[in-house]
């Protein structure tokens, strides 16, 4: 349907106004409070600024999560690197990064007791590596009758 008449729509009859708000896909409310103008504008196309602002904040807030998360998962990756190949100066910058990250965010802060976790998880999953990828448990033995079959065409 044109774009038009789904505003349309949505904002008299449709998902909006049987639901009171605009919801998520798993149907939490995002904006509830719609008012009758919101509701117009929305039937022309314009979302309301509030739920706009909203979903940009929610779109801030998720970067920075992402952002946090990820500078912490690099983290304890670069000190299992170094500590696997026996470099103990990058393990002491990497420390001295860990407690920048820690001042810096100390809601989320690397301890020592998930630098273990980590290295743990890390020298596990290098355990099960086979030619530098790793396989499902569950599809090993199809991998394994897979590469067999290959195998016999040579």
């Amino acid at each position: 349907m044109p774009a038009g008449i789904t505003n349309l729509y949505r904002s008299t009859v449709g998902r909006y106004a049987r639901e009171g708000g605009i919801r998520s896909r798993r149907k939490d409310p995002i904006y509830d409070d719609m008012t009758v103008g919101d509701f117009a504008a929305q039937a022309f196309g314009f979302p309301p600024a509030e739920y706009t602002y909203r979903q940009e904040i929610s779109a801030r807030n998720k970067g920075v999560e992402k952002a946090v998360t990820a500078k912490r998962s690099m983290l304890t990756k670069k000190f299992y690197i170094a500590q696997r190949m026996g470099d103990h100066e990058t393990m002491g910058e990497v420390l001295k990064d860990i407690i920048a990250h820690n001042n810096r965010h100390p809601t989320v802060a690397v301890t020592p007791e998930q630098i273990m976790k980590s290295v743990k998880s890390h020298m596990a999953t290098s355990a099960k590596m086979h030619n530098g990828v790793t396989v499902n448990p569950l599809m090993q033995h199809a991998i394994m009758v897979s590469n067999m079959q290959y195998n016999k065409g040579y």
